[in-house]
Formats: structure tokens, sequence, C-alpha cells
């Protein structure tokens, strides 16, 4: 018999179900409440590097390029605006209902030539890029209805916010992450504690 009291948590994750002994067989006063405790450990141990390995990972949406015009040419000077912000955790389910919704209509708009957004994924947060062709184009759309309703709506969840604007030729795009992570650089509150946090 395997007195499984005694086992290390990565023995236990190891065992076949059919292994374990059957409750009969433990001793009922000691036997279930140590198992359990050794169980949640190495669960917990096993789970709290991952948590952490995941807290630095960050996903993004491919970057959507809209078809091109006969009129645009790969020398086309065009405007690229990346955004970085910190989310609050506690109101982060309605600002990624106001990015989503904002995404959805993206497509739509006029003069607009690509886009993505990343977000951690188990972080704090987010990044938007897009690229416009001319700065009226990306004023016409950070002034319309979808985006000033979801910066009115979402603005408490946001903690910290920068943006970087910069022009790039046509042939430079699609813009990939790694690229547009580098032109943003570091975020200046980097090292800083968050807010609400000593």
């Amino acid at each position: 018999m395997v007195d499984i009291v005694n086992l290390k948590p990565m023995e236990l994750l190891a065992m076949r179900p059919g292994s374990l002994p059957s409750r009969r067989t433990t001793r009922p006063d000691t036997g279930h409440p140590a198992v359990a405790r050794r169980l949640r450990r190495g669960v917990v141990a096993l789970l709290l590097p991952l948590a952490a390995a995941l807290a630095g990972c960050a996903i993004s949406t491919p970057v959507r390029l809209a078809a091109p015009t006969p009129a645009d040419r790969p020398d086309d000077l065009l405007q690229v605006s990346l955004t970085h912000a910190v989310v609050d955790p506690a109101r982060r389910a309605p600002f990624d209902r106001y990015v989503g919704r904002v995404v959805e209509q993206l497509p739509q708009q006029a003069g607009l030539v690509s886009y993505s957004v990343r977000r951690e994924l188990l972080g704090r947060q987010v990044w938007t890029m897009t690229a416009w062709r001319s700065a009226e184009d990306r004023a016409r759309f950070f002034g319309s209805g979808v985006h000033r309703q979801a910066m009115t709506e979402a603005a408490p969840a946001l903690l910290k916010v920068r943006t970087v604007r910069l022009e790039l030729r046509r042939a430079e795009l699609p813009l990939d992450w790694p690229r547009a992570l580098a032109a943003l650089g570091p975020a200046p509150w980097e090292g800083e504690a968050p807010k609400g946090q000593p």
C-alpha cells in the first residue's frame, strides 16, 4: 500500500488515479486532512511560478491592414499612433468592453491604414497601435463618438497613459509589436509604485 501522506507533491501528481488508496485505507483523523494540505501546497507550488511567468506575457491581435487604394504609394508618409496604458484591475472588465467597441469600429474609419491591440495576459498593461493616411484622419477618429465615449467611460480605469506619434513610410508597414515597443521606449513611470500602492 502507498502512504500518500508522506509523498511529495510531484510524486502525488505523477500517480495514476487507480493507485491512490481509498478512503477506507487512510486514517480517518489525520489521513485526509494531511493529504489535502499536501495536495494544496503542491498545486500552489506548481501554479505560482506559472502565474509569475504568465504575468509578463502579452498577446496581441494580428496587425490588420486596410486594402490599399490606387493612389497609395510606398513612399507615402503615414501617421502612426502608439498608446501604452496601465489599467486598474478592479475596473478592467468595463475598460476591455470599451476597447472592444472601438476596435469593432476601426475598420469603418476613413483613412485607417492598419491597427493592432496588445495586452498582458495577467497583467495591467495594454497597448494600441494605429496608422492613418493623414493627421486629419487620425484626429477625426479620436474625436469620433465611439472613441470619445470610450475615453469618457473608460477613463476611471486608466491609472497611467502615454501616447507616442510617429511618421512612417507606407513601405515600413506593417509595424510589428517589437518595433512599436522599441519606438515607445521605457515608460516614464517604470519603477514607480502603481497609483494607490506604496
